[in-house]
């Protein structure tokens, strides 16, 4: 957090819901912050995690006293009254860092989920996925235009990567060489790219045949 200056809170959006308890977890066991699962109630003594309604209503709540690290699930950017409201958040600068885990699993840019994540638009913003690259060189736009790479429309970068043809002109039929050489050397530009076997201590893989009827 020194390393921040006077960064007031963090948002982190889990791709995958399930994770905003690992998530929890890695915060308690790698820093000394606090962190909150917006929704988070206790009810009879058992955690539960409400809607949205009970999202956007910790959203309003949050100050200069609430956890540093706020966490959340990326469906709930759905939500028109929490894109608002992050979106506020992060122009008064509440929010300053907004992270996006398996950012490669919101890849359209004109649904909900996507208009919602470019709203999130604060000072420093961290991307992290597995798996950049799913299907197609379309899959970056939503990614890179979030984190301030990419200025043009949707339609703008599609014309400009894809070689169009087929029925009325509008199926793509193969991508441009020189314009998908610019889109790499961009990526490793801006990408910090770490692999298993230069961060983690494994054993070689083993091979085995197993016989099965």
């Amino acid at each position: 957090k020194k390393m921040l200056g006077e960064c007031q809170h963090c948002l982190i959006v889990c791709g995958v819901n399930g994770l905003k308890w690992n998530w929890l977890n890695e915060v308690s066991t790698h820093s000394d912050e606090q962190a909150m699962i917006l929704g988070q109630r206790i009810t009879k003594g058992k955690i539960t995690v409400g809607g949205n309604k009970d999202k956007y209503s910790d959203l309003c709540k949050i100050n200069e006293y609430s956890p540093f690290f706020l966490i959340t699930n990326v469906e709930s950017l759905r939500d028109k009254d929490i894109q608002d409201k992050v979106e506020e958040l992060c122009k008064n600068k509440t929010i300053q860092m907004v992270a996006i885990d398996e950012i490669h699993k919101c890849k359209d840019p004109s649904s909900q989920q996507g208009k919602g994540i470019l709203k999130a638009k604060a000072d420093i913003r961290i991307a992290m996925t597995g798996t950049p690259l799913m299907n197609n060189p379309l899959d970056l736009y939503i990614i890179l235009k979030w984190l301030g790479y990419e200025n043009h429309s949707f339609y703008a970068f599609k014309n400009h990567l894809c070689e169009m043809g087929g029925y009325g002109g509008n199926e793509i039929i193969g991508y441009k060489r020189e314009a998908m050489n610019a889109l790499q050397a961009q990526l490793d530009e801006v990408m910090l790219r770490r692999r298993k076997k230069d961060v983690l201590d494994l054993p070689e893989k083993t091979h085995i045949t197993e016989y099965v009827e």
